[in-house]
């Protein structure tokens, strides 16, 4: 990861942060599990090894290259103080006030909602598999470091359109891509900014070769180039957007 402007970041690599080790594998071993796994991939096809297995070890053994909550911590921060004393009314969550040793009222309880993310894969023709695959560590590196998924981390797949949006739930969900087409990630950003509730802050995965707004988002855009040719795209970002560079 390289800083190219003001607003890029500039951070020591983070330690590995290992997705969910399947239930069966011992958490020690994980490492050997997960080699065992991609070299079977790789002599028989990766036909022969459960999609979602095969998810989960190559995210074991290529943990993400960015720290992802040093990243994130501006808009984190701001999703914090956005919620800031505001609450959302929850009826299945009890909260007993007692007013006497006989009477109680009891008051539906209350929760402060956490932040969201939108995260958009630029699945268009021109990113290679290995580039997916490096998205696919980062997203995970956000879900774990995070500690957000469901409807608080949502994927979005965009080439010169919209093609999927679905909430991140697990690794294996990753594996089908939706696009391959031209590029144009205006499209994506835009979408996000409509979903409700609107994200705290929306992550772009890119090779670099799409045009971007002409206006700043109003939350944050953080622009993660990855692949070879990740460093020369970036001096395309807008100045008002956050960057990194991911190589391999």
């Amino acid at each position: 990861m390289r800083a190219r402007h003001p607003h890029q970041m500039r951070s020591t690599p983070p330690a590995p942060v290992r997705p969910r080790v399947p239930v069966t594998w011992n958490a020690n071993d994980a490492d050997q599990h997960a080699a065992a796994i991609r070299q079977h991939a790789e002599q028989r096809g990766r036909g022969s090894v459960p999609g979602g297995l095969l998810q989960e070890a190559e995210q074991v053994l290529s943990p993400p290259k960015v720290a992802w909550q040093q990243v994130l911590a501006p808009a984190n921060r701001r999703a914090v103080a956005s919620r800031a004393g505001h609450f959302d009314i929850d009826p299945s969550r009890r909260h007993h006030v007692d007013i006497a040793p006989s009477r109680r009222i009891v008051y539906p309880g209350t929760y402060s909602p956490a932040p969201t993310l939108v995260l958009i894969r630029d699945t268009s023709a021109s990113v290679s598999d290995s580039e997916l695959e490096r998205y696919t560590s980062e997203v995970v590196g956000i879900a774990t470091g995070m500690g957000i998924r469901g409807r608080g981390l949502r994927i979005m797949d965009v080439d010169a359109a919209v093609q999927h949006t679905g909430d991140y739930t697990e690794t294996a969900g990753l594996a089908r891509i939706h696009g391959r087409g031209g590029t144009d990630l205006r499209a994506g950003i835009k979408a996000a900014m409509e979903l409700k509730p609107r994200p705290h802050a929306i992550v772009v995965f890119t090779d670099g070769e799409t045009p971007w707004p002409d206006a700043k988002p109003t939350v944050p855009l953080v622009i993660c180039l990855v692949g070879d040719g990740a460093a020369a795209s970036a001096g395309s970002v807008p100045e008002w957007a956050v960057s990194v560079v991911v190589e391999d």
